[in-house]
């Protein structure tokens, strides 16, 4: 018999006090049934088992089972990454969900991704694109272009006994006619990082508020749980809203910021506390007029 409006929604309930809980350091309550099939549905259950509440033992199978899928899957995919990124090219700047199991919450089966987000700016966009589309079983066309604009991404599916792998490549966050925030300046504020033996580059925390709140926009502010987990794990990390405000308006989402944090703070997930006083913490500034090349002494192709 399908569940009753109440009893989903004291399904959602546990399934936020668990959340809440351990935002807050505390023992989560016992999760249902219920609430893991919720769970599920908005792309928690890898961190149910991350958090292990006290469960059934079908349901810490279940959990279990999801992270171990999550995990192997990313790992899939930083090899594919190590396997065909080529050595000419700059290192690319991981975005998204797999940059945000590995900053956020160091346990690569926490994060439920479909696919590996890159983040490459001109005048490296095109040739790698080449490079991966000739690697790969198939690509994804980019979606319909207004008055002959460069396409901000390409999808490249690689097949496998496992399943399809994809790598998308960003030039941009999205299409530039709809906000100010480029690729170019994310990449040259991103720090260098080693992923299994591959130079890669991360964002900068403020500038993951900047992507988060960009994919937001981009996906209709679908109603995931499990992204308004990442903002709240994400804003512990930097400073008082008040100190952000400046920057996301610069980027052209001051209204996205604000129906986000409105959600989170609606969850009871709005940070009480922000990093303490004794932590230095400076925001990026957008480069300079002059800033450098930022492939100067790195190889080409035509």
């Amino acid at each position: 018999m399908p569940a009753t409006a109440e009893e989903i929604r004291a399904d959602m309930n546990t399934l936020k006090a668990m959340i809440t809980s351990w935002l807050r350091g505390d023992l989560p309550p016992p999760l249902t049934p219920g609430a893991f099939a919720l769970a599920q549905a908005h792309g928690l259950a890898g961190m149910v088992y991350h958090i292990h509440p006290q469960m059934p033992e079908k349901v810490a199978q279940a959990a279990a089972q999801a992270w171990h899928r999550q995990c192997a899957a990313y790992m899939l995919r930083q090899h594919l990454l190590s396997a065909h990124w080529p050595t000419w090219a700059p290192p690319p700047m991981i975005i998204k969900g797999a940059d945000l199991a590995e900053a956020l919450y160091n346990d690569p089966g926490v994060r439920h991704s479909v696919d590996l987000d890159l983040l490459l700016p001109d005048p490296a966009f095109d040739p790698v694109c080449a490079h991966l589309s000739a690697a790969a079983d198939a690509h994804r066309d980019p979606t319909t272009l207004l008055g002959g604009a460069l396409p901000h991404e390409r999808g490249f599916v690689f097949h496998r006994p496992s399943g399809d792998l994809v790598i998308e490549l960003h030039r941009d966050p999205q299409p530039r006619r709809r906000a100010p925030l480029r690729g170019a300046d994310l990449w040259l504020r991103g720090q260098p990082a080693d992923l299994d033996g591959l130079t890669i580059r991360q964002p900068t925390d403020l500038d993951r508020l900047l992507l988060w709140l960009t994919d937001q926009v981009n996906d209709g502010f679908l109603d995931r749980l499990r992204d308004y987990v990442d903002l709240a794990v994400l804003l512990r990390r930097l400073p008082s809203p008040e100190a952000l405000t400046p920057h996301i308006h610069a980027a052209g989402l001051t209204l996205a910021w604000r129906l986000a944090y409105a959600r989170l703070s609606a969850l009871g997930w709005a940070p009480q506390t922000h990093a303490p006083p004794s932590l230095t913490w400076q925001l990026p500034g957008l480069p300079p007029p002059d800033r450098p090349d930022p492939y100067a002494g790195e190889p080409r192709t035509a």
